[in-house]
């Protein structure tokens, strides 16, 4: 009698076992599935980087075309946000947003940076910035300086990032220049780093 109970009961912490094993499996599933519906953004950063990305998303450049040079470097700018912000988890997101970002650029510029190394080399660029706990909040373009004789433009930017230095928030700065191509847009011709005289 005793034998039999005693088997009951193992009985049932096996069946408990098994439930709570089952229970275990099914909430990992299910949070694994949410995760790939609803994982393309960083958790801390979904919804900042959802509106972003909605914007990005929204803008037609085909038939509307930034005009000046200004409103180039602010949509440019959304998208480097939006790459080097650690906002982004779904490759797919990432790339999709590199691929409107060079919607600006030159044809000169797209041929010497063809897509796919540009994507393998700027998720290479975020993963060890990431590594280093370093992410982009803050592109801040400067007003173009025009020469006018050749339709170009140079425009001076400085990157800001969570990272500390002794003068607060560490910053790197870019130099951008823009020309207006035959369809009389303006297009990103090249871009360098440089140093905060723009030297």
């Amino acid at each position: 009698m005793a034998i039999k109970k005693k088997n009951n009961i193992i009985k049932l912490l096996f069946i408990l076992i098994v439930i709570t094993c089952i229970v275990i499996f099914a909430a990992v599933s299910w949070k694994s599935g949410s995760d790939t519906l609803h994982g393309d953004f960083e958790s801390t950063k979904k919804g900042s980087a959802e509106v972003l990305y909605a914007d990005i998303l929204s803008a037609d450049l085909e038939k509307n075309y930034p005009k000046t040079p200004d409103e180039v470097m602010q949509f440019y700018g959304k998208c480097y946000k939006m790459l080097y912000g650690d906002m982004i988890k779904n490759d797919e997101v990432f790339a999709n947003v590199l691929h409107i970002q060079r919607k600006l650029f030159s044809k000169e510029l797209s041929e010497k940076n063809l897509f796919e190394v540009q994507l393998e080399k700027m998720k290479s660029d975020v993963e060890l910035l990431k590594q280093n706990k370093v992410y982009v909040v803050d592109f801040e373009a400067k007003a173009p300086i025009y020469d006018r004789s050749f339709n170009t433009c140079d425009v001076r930017v400085v990157v800001s990032t969570n990272a500390n230095s002794e003068n607060g928030n560490l910053k790197y700065y870019l130099s951008y220049n823009i020309v207006r191509d035959e369809n009389d847009q303006w297009k990103i011709q090249s871009f360098r780093n440089t140093n905060s005289n723009f030297e």
